[in-house]
């Protein structure tokens, strides 16, 4: 029996079809004047909501390799475009 960690198992459920079901449930919690946008962190966080990720350093680490997942995911969903924000 394979054991994957944690975050194995929650980078192989965030697949294109997945984030956009995470985007939209989003987009229909927010005022209808943001509908057109979505933070990555939002995301980040419905996507790992019950997932022990670790703390500090791994943690960081875990969230970026999260990050980029939904990221590369987002390149999959038609109608759907990432804009890196500048903070």
């Amino acid at each position: 029996m394979e054991h994957r960690s944690p975050l194995d198992r929650l980078i192989a459920s965030l697949t294109a079809e997945r984030v956009r079901v995470i985007i939209q449930e989003i987009v229909r919690k927010q005022p209808k004047a943001a509908e057109y946008g979505v933070s990555l962190p939002d995301v980040l966080d419905a996507a790992t909501t019950g997932v022990d990720l670790g703390e500090g350093p791994e943690g960081w680490r875990a969230r970026m390799r999260a990050k980029a997942t939904i990221v590369a995911a987002l390149a999959g969903i038609p109608g759907m475009t990432y804009v890196e924000g500048d903070a």
